[in-house]
């Protein structure tokens, strides 16, 4: 019986051995299968080899002429996220490396020798959203050369996506720039074009709301009883400088409304007085 057992793990150690092998060499063969896998454009499909080697050929480019990378590679993942085809893809990365170089050399051309990987990623960002090289280097030159151009280049995109155009951007941020201004000073342009255009809508709507109703129940009120109206005609005023202060406009509305309910209460007053003649 022993010699049975002994004979029969012999025959079957092999075949053990063999397994194990088999599914070592078959794991690490997925392991290395997963980890240089293509990324998938988005649509389930992954890019083809031809796509990637150009892709990568713009990354060495990038590397060569030490300009950032990660633009690049983010444009790509952009485009297989939106389930762009492969020639858009590539065609993208190839675009983002010419506006990266284009963005060095004019920042380069301003003065500023040795611009750093986020102005240069910035400037690129500019270039694809419609301004010039012309463009970024007058304000990289209104700079001094050991001053960063980050802020000034993230103004001019928020500038351009409250509606101003370029060149308006552009004449904003030099003049802060050639007066000197602050980091905090150039953001403020942005705060101050939001904050102005706000305030100016409620300011409005304040002023057309506390003068309607002050002026109109106050003259309402107003007629029939002269401490009424004025009472009445006061009140509204002071309610409809609540109501715009709701919106955003308190001094403007309240001022507005209590104008409104003076006229309405000296027409209370007046027409009080005519009623009591014989």
């Amino acid at each position: 019986m022993m010699k049975s057992m002994i004979v029969a793990s012999l025959v079957l150690a092999p075949a053990v051995v063999f397994a194990q092998t088999s599914a070592q060499v078959q794991s690490r063969t997925e392991v290395k299968t997963s980890g240089s896998a293509n990324v998938g454009n988005g649509s389930g499909h992954r890019l083809s080899a031809d796509a990637q080697n150009q892709i990568e050929a713009n990354v060495r480019v990038a590397r060569e002429r030490k300009l950032p990378e990660q633009p690049i590679r983010r444009r790509v993942a952009e485009g297989e996220a939106k389930g762009a085809t492969e020639a858009q893809i590539v065609a993208a990365s190839r675009r983002t490396l010419v506006d990266l170089q284009t963005s060095h050399d004019a920042i380069v051309r301003a003065g500023h020798t040795a611009p750093s990987d986020e102005e240069v990623s910035r400037g690129a960002q500019l270039m694809a959203r419609g301004y010039t090289s012309a463009q970024i280097e007058a304000v990289a030159a209104k700079a001094p050369g050991d001053r960063s151009l980050v802020v000034a280049f993230d103004v001019l995109t928020s500038l351009q996506t409250q509606g101003k155009s370029t060149a308006n951007a552009v004449a904003q941020v030099e003049a802060q720039l050639a007066s000197h201004a602050s980091d905090a000073q150039l953001r403020g342009i942005a705060v101050d074009v939001n904050s102005s255009s706000a305030l100016n809508g409620a300011v409005n709507l304040g002023r057309s709301g506390g003068s309607a109703s002050g002026s109109t129940s106050g003259s309402v009120a107003g007629s029939s009883s002269t401490t009424s109206g004025g009472s009445a005609g006061t009140g509204s005023a002071n309610a409809a400088g609540s109501a715009a202060a709701g919106a955003g406009a308190a001094a403007s509305g309240a001022l507005t409304g209590a104008r409104g309910g003076v006229t309405g209460a000296v027409s209370g007053t007046v027409s009080g007085a005519l009623g009591k003649r014989p």
